[in-house]
């Protein structure tokens, strides 16, 4: 908002002050229900004592198997248990496409490796047989994906996508 409070234009004073007030608004409002939330929590207190609730997290926050926080919000999906899985099988397919790399190239075969991040990293490479190993990889996730995340598409959406775009494509995606 910087500049408009020292523009020429009405149009766009009047603008910067319409957002500035709209902000304060939902400030505001987000002060009095978070003060309500705060209220009904320590009047609740007792009570979940009572049911051995120690924590308000036991209640909002996701649990693994083994009782520990996984950092997501209680939803229909386990998020911490799903992100896990996800991340065993893209582990798994790397694996499985690395030893395909390895028979069909020797020793100084491409591989898929990871970032600093933990994100796979594919290898660059023209040859056809390199690409029909990675279509494979993105293949297999994606069907993983398909048949255990909540996905705002069909799967046969995401079908057309993959035999439409390379696997450099799809991973920027």
């Amino acid at each position: 908002m910087g500049l408009a409070s020292r523009s020429r234009s009405t149009i766009i004073r009047v603008a910067r002050n319409m957002i500035l007030s709209a902000n304060a608004e939902i400030r505001h409002a987000t002060l009095k229900d978070t003060a309500k939330i705060i209220k009904l929590y320590f009047a609740a207190l007792p009570e979940m004592r009572k049911l051995g609730l120690k924590e308000i997290q036991s209640v909002f926050q996701e649990m693994d198997e083994n009782g520990t926080p996984t950092g997501y919000f209680v939803r229909k999906l386990n998020y911490g248990k799903f992100y896990r899985d996800m991340n065993s099988h893209r582990d798994e397919q790397i694996k499985i496409a690395n030893e395909a790399l390895k028979q069909a190239f020797g020793a100084n075969a491409p591989q898929i490796t990871y970032d600093v991040h933990n994100n796979p990293v594919l290898p660059a490479d023209d040859d056809p047989t390199v690409k029909s190993i990675l279509t494979r990889y993105a293949d297999e996730l994606d069907d993983w994906l398909c048949r255990n995340a909540n996905r705002m598409f069909k799967a046969e959406y995401y079908e057309m996508r993959r035999t439409m775009l390379s696997p450099e494509i799809r991973t920027i995606m």
